[in-house]
């Protein structure tokens, strides 16, 4: 039996902590481990990593009796007081940040370990920088069926650019559009089923993002998506002919939108478009690949 250590620090849903929780459930699935994780804020209604099944919770974090540690983001916080280079680390890398060498994630990238990339662009911003080994493994994902209906014209997804948010909700009104704006954190089925039912979204990335999964989400499930250049998502964004990316800057997006808006190009086959996305970002797919690293460590 191998034992791995995992450790989360729960705040808030985010697309990187889903991505820590399938990794935790994909190592779940596999042969002859045991799972140790130390979580906080296990009490919050809405911690994704709560209750899980065959997964042994400390109440305290202690990595020293695991074989190997699973690490991503800032983990290594909590790690590297224990730090056993006898372990096999595995490090998730889910960002470009990691590449930058003022932040404390660059830091990190000096310890020995095998890391796993979400996108082609995160593994080649990284490898230069790595101690050890960089892998990519394509993102996986689950598309929760959504009941389609219509209910705005333009929907946009501002979390982490609120201001121009607002601004693009200004101007879809002035243009006497409906428009529904998320300029705050939302629950994950409010941000579905507003994408399910606009005739065109808007997502609003930071200038870089190791994936962006919304980008993926809205290629599924909206009609059409405008999206700005956040270096990772030009890797899916020939997935769909409904996809489009633009510049940063405001005058882009507005240039953008002025023309996706009210455009009557016709798009692919709506099956045949969710079909593509399932199958290019399969979580099967993900597990399959995890599952054969942790076989090639001998585990």
């Amino acid at each position: 039996m191998t034992n791995i250590s995992f450790h989360r620090k729960f705040t808030a849903y985010t697309g990187g902590h889903q991505k820590v929780l399938d990794y935790l459930q994909h190592t779940l699935a596999y042969e002859g481990v045991k799972c140790h994780l130390y979580l906080q804020n296990e009490s919050r209604e809405d911690c994704i990593f709560s209750k899980l099944d065959k997964v042994d919770y400390q109440s305290n974090y202690d990595p020293s009796m695991a074989e190997l540690v699973f690490l991503a983001g800032l983990d290594w916080r909590a790690y590297l007081p224990y730090l056993n280079e006898a372990q096999t680390k595995i490090n998730l890398i889910q960002h470009l940040r990691h590449a930058d060498p003022t932040s404390e994630q660059f830091y990190f990238l000096q310890h020995k370990a095998i890391r796993i990339c979400v996108s082609e662009a995160v593994r080649d911003a990284i490898a230069p920088f790595a101690n050890g080994p960089c892998i990519y493994v394509p993102m996986g994902h689950t598309f929760p069926s959504i009941q389609k209906k219509q209910f705005c014209d333009l929907y946009v997804l501002a979390k982490k650019r609120p201001g121009i948010g607002r601004r693009i909700k200004a101007w879809g009104e002035s243009k006497g559009l409906s428009v529904i704006l998320h300029d705050e954190l939302q629950p994950k089925q409010n941000v579905f089923e507003a994408m399910s039912g606009a005739k065109l979204t808007v997502l609003l990335p930071n200038k870089t993002e190791g994936f962006y999964l919304p980008g993926i989400e809205a290629a599924f499930y909206s009609e059409k998506v405008l999206m700005t250049d956040c270096i990772a998502n030009r890797e899916y964004a020939n997935i769909s002919s409904n996809l489009r990316l633009c510049d940063f800057s405001l005058d882009s997006i507005i240039a953008a939108l002025e023309e996706f808006c009210f455009s009557s190009e016709l798009y692919s086959n709506f099956l045949e478009k969710t079909n593509v996305i399932r199958q290019k970002y399969s979580l099967e797919d993900e597990r399959k690949q995890f599952h054969s690293l942790l076989s090639s460590l001998g585990i």
